[in-house]
């Protein structure tokens, strides 16, 4: 009888495999049967985040019900059926600005828009990179006036779920 015999798990178990010994009668390789741990699969968890980020701040689906924000970093996502998300801030008083969209533009691209208080687009990026951005200050010898602004992400495509994040980077003018 052959027997090979393998002890190396940690905890002190040992699996053994007889390749002498024949399968009883009737039996076949498919009537073995292995209880596996549940465990989640990497794709199905990613789904689920991903799911979470489609609800993050919303509704903010139309120019008129934006979410406010304040500068820094958020995470978000666009969702397949046109979702657009939009957010909302307010300036003081002159001021340089830089709005960062950062995404996998792998299985999708998603663009940004700059919108004033009287709704004109005042700036847009709509390239095809990873990387969106929007740049207002004295090298562009336009810096943003006072005033209420809305910042609108939208996937070029509509058709994928794309995670995000958004960074609005404020300092104000001299």
């Amino acid at each position: 009888m052959a027997v090979i015999g393998f002890a190396a798990c940690l905890g002190g178990c040992t699996f053994l495999l007889d390749f002498d010994e024949p399968l009883e009668p009737g039996a076949s390789d498919a009537a073995i049967e292995f209880d596996a741990p549940n465990i989640p699969d990497a794709d199905t968890s990613a789904d689920a985040a991903t799911a979470a980020n489609c609800e993050e701040f919303e509704p903010n689906d139309t120019l008129e019900t934006p979410i406010a924000i304040n500068p820094g970093t958020l995470a978000a996502a666009i969702c397949p059926d046109a979702d657009g998300d939009f957010y909302s801030f307010a300036l003081l008083g002159n001021t340089n600005l830089t709005i960062t969209l950062s995404f996998d533009n792998s299985s999708s691209d998603l663009n940004l828009r700059l919108y004033n208080a009287a709704d004109d687009v005042v700036a847009a990026a709509v390239g095809t990179d990873a990387t969106e951005q929007i740049v207002r200050g004295p090298a562009q010898t336009n810096e943003l006036p006072a005033g209420t602004y809305r910042i609108e992400v939208f996937s070029a495509t509509g058709d994928s779920t794309v995670d995000y994040d958004l960074t609005l980077n404020l300092v104000v003018g001299a």
